[in-house]
């Protein structure tokens, strides 16, 4: 099954997957299910804005504790109580930015049919994890390949690999690369997420308790 979509698909990490003219994506099996990873470099806007979140984050950090060496005099009163509340709230904008900056950029799909569920995960340099996005089988709409004069083609490949959400025009980037390499992805795709999911959310039929006959 496929289709020709016209719409950019957009995760929900933060940024529009780089392609390739050849494919480069990886399937990893593991004992719940298996591991999609595009390998695709990530984008480099989103290396600099994590390198400037990350010199933010330093910076409220210092004028938290740069707060504390001003004179004893100004420790006193309603003055303490206003460096504490301010130094608080920097420090705790300081952990988020350092957060986003550490985060990662390595996108991946974990495909986990024991729970029936897709988890959308970025790794940084050390392979941290940090989950993005979380997708229930029925919330898969359908698997296509994009052959047409979208994504995958502005970007140099042949096809993109794509999961809808729901009947919805939101899509999830899953791979790109030339379709022959695809179309197999594309069915080992289709079987886990619409059958099997299919055959999870399938109401059970009530076991009738036997009885014996009375003579």
């Amino acid at each position: 099954m496929s289709a020709t979509l016209d719409i950019r698909p957009i995760s929900r990490a933060g940024f529009a997957q780089q392609s390739s003219p050849r494919t480069s994506y990886s399937v990893e099996s593991d004992h719940w299910g298996y591991t999609i990873r595009s390998g695709h470099p990530a984008p480099f806007m989103i290396l600099v804005v994590q390198a400037l979140v990350w010199v933010a984050g330093c910076v409220l950090i210092a004028m938290a504790f740069g707060l504390w060496l001003l004179p004893a005099a100004l420790n006193q009163g309603p003055v303490l109580g206003l460096k504490l509340g301010s130094s608080v709230l920097m420090l705790a904008a300081a952990a988020y930015c350092m957060w986003y900056a550490s985060r990662g950029v390595m996108p991946e799909l974990q495909i986990d049919i024991s729970r029936g569920e897709v988890r959308e995960v970025v790794r940084n340099r050390t392979g941290r994890p940090t989950q993005v996005g979380l997708y229930g089988f029925d919330a898969i709409g359908g698997v296509f390949i994009d052959r047409g004069p979208g994504f995958g083609a502005r970007r140099g490949a042949n096809s993109t690999l794509v999961l809808r959400y729901r009947n919805t025009p939101q899509t999830l980037f899953v791979a790109s690369g030339n379709l022959a390499d695809l179309t197999s992805l594309r069915d080992r795709l289709g079987r886990d997420l619409m059958v099997l999911g299919r055959q999870r959310n399938e109401p059970v039929d009530p076991i009738e308790p036997a009885t014996s006959a009375v003579a």
